[in-house]
């Protein structure tokens, strides 16, 4: 099975190191999921938003590792917009299991948290990818595991 790629959205001033353990399980033996890119902090300069929207554009789907400060994240704010905007499939995943993890301002009242389990993690990437495709999801796969 090819891995999916995909683009890590993080609070790049407050959780690089969530980023981090997650890269680290994505190269794990038998990982289906593939970081092919990842949240920089940069200042906004002329075509960095394209240059943004070219990066994502490379990728099958989007994790956002939400932290205690996501909310005021500017680099995710403006990075999740443009993920919504591409109609990329994207989850939430609650970063830090002993805190208050905040989403990023433009998510959607009905975007639910998930566990960081690996196995919820890459059921619910792969089943976002597919519901965006129009693939086929059996009746008996897992959804909605770990929700928060």
């Amino acid at each position: 099975m090819t891995a999916l790629r995909i683009f890590a959205c993080f609070d790049s001033g407050h959780d690089a190191d969530l980023h981090a353990l997650f890269a680290k399980h994505c190269v794990a033996p038998g990982s289906t999921l593939s970081v092919e890119d990842w949240s920089r902090e940069e200042v906004p300069h002329s075509g960095w938003e394209d240059k943004l929207r070219g990066r994502m554009s490379g990728v099958d789907a989007v994790v956002v590792i939400c932290g205690e400060h996501t909310v005021a994240a500017s680099n995710v704010n403006r990075e999740f917009s443009i993920v919504q905007e591409q109609g990329k499939p994207y989850v939430l995943l609650w970063g830090r299991r002993s805190a208050s993890c905040t989403k990023p301002v433009a998510a959607k009242a009905n975007d639910h948290f998930y566990a960081w389990s690996w196995d919820v993690i890459t059921s619910q990437i792969d089943t976002a990818v597919r519901m965006r495709s129009g693939t086929e999801i059996e009746a008996n796969e897992p959804r909605g595991l770990g929700r928060r």
